[in-house]
């Protein structure tokens, strides 16, 4: 009988353990599926704290010039979001079109990469001219594609 409660925890552990394990892709899932559901609150209370320490500086700010007490938040929200606003919007029109023309400039770099690759392994004993222009060719589609996708990701128009 001591023998018993002696193992009993450690078979449980290596029970849960080999559940788990055998059904790993299924608690995998799961924990997607939970991130999924609370990621938009974990964003939110980040979003929130992070916008609270802006705020309480310009209380306090607004308490040397003798605002008044029911005012003071209100203000210093509709401040902190104009002020988020205007960093979005220089964010936007100063990165957008550099970050397009940088992913454009690596779809055409990739291409001549790839077609010096393709001329490099051309002339090797291993690789057949057939199986050459097919794995060229399919990369080149694939780096143009991939080029339009991350432009069309960033300059959305809905």
């Amino acid at each position: 009988m001591k023998l018993v409660r002696k193992y009993t925890p450690l078979i449980l552990f290596i029970g849960l353990v080999a559940l788990v394990i055998l059904n790993a892709s299924s608690f995998i899932s799961g924990a997607i599926s939970f991130f999924d559901v609370t990621s938009t609150l974990i964003y939110g209370a980040v979003i929130a704290f992070v916008l609270n320490v802006p705020m309480k500086k310009i209380e306090q700010y607004l308490v040397k010039l003798k605002v008044k007490a029911e005012l003071r938040r209100p203000i210093a929200m509709v401040l902190v979001f104009l002020a988020l606003i205007l960093i979005v919007i220089a964010l936007l029109v100063l990165v957008l079109p550099t970050l397009a023309q940088t992913i454009s400039q690596l779809g055409t770099v990739l291409s001549t990469v790839l077609t010096q690759l393709g001329k490099l392994l051309g002339s090797s004993e291993f690789v057949t001219k057939d199986m050459l222009s097919t794995i060229v060719s399919g990369i080149q589609g694939q780096s143009s594609s991939i080029s339009q996708a991350l432009i069309g990701f960033f300059i959305r128009s809905d």
